[in-house]
């Protein structure tokens, strides 16, 4: 697993950045007692809104940071599908209509804009 502390280095790093982390390990216990559905739900409550709370602050980070917190996105897909380190995930974003960081961060921004 990621640890996201190592995610977000340098000047700008967001203070919930080890809560991102917690969650995924708390996700990550609950793999085997849920379906889809409810692996799902977990990882949106849990996960996606701190993502989606810092999009202000992940602004201007760099790429490399990017994907990183890519990573993070990509195995929490992984783990919803349970499929392999390996396993493309361009199709399992796709399904769970989930954007990229980069158009993650900018549509979050555009929303907040309006």
């Amino acid at each position: 697993m990621i640890d996201v502390k190592t995610v977000v280095q340098g000047q700008r790093t967001p203070r919930y950045a080890p809560l991102i982390n917690d969650r995924a390990k708390t996700v990550l216990l609950y793999r085997c007692k849920y379906g889809y559905h409810q692996l799902q739900t977990l990882v949106v409550a849990l996960m996606m809104t701190k993502l989606d709370y810092g999009s202000a602050t992940l602004a201007g980070l760099p790429a490399v940071q990017l994907d990183r917190l890519q990573s993070v996105l990509n195995a929490a897909a992984r783990l919803i599908y349970r499929r392999r380190k390996f396993d493309h995930v361009t199709p399992l974003l796709k399904e769970l209509h989930w954007l990229r960081v980069p158009e993650r961060i900018t549509f979050r921004l555009a929303v907040l804009a309006c």
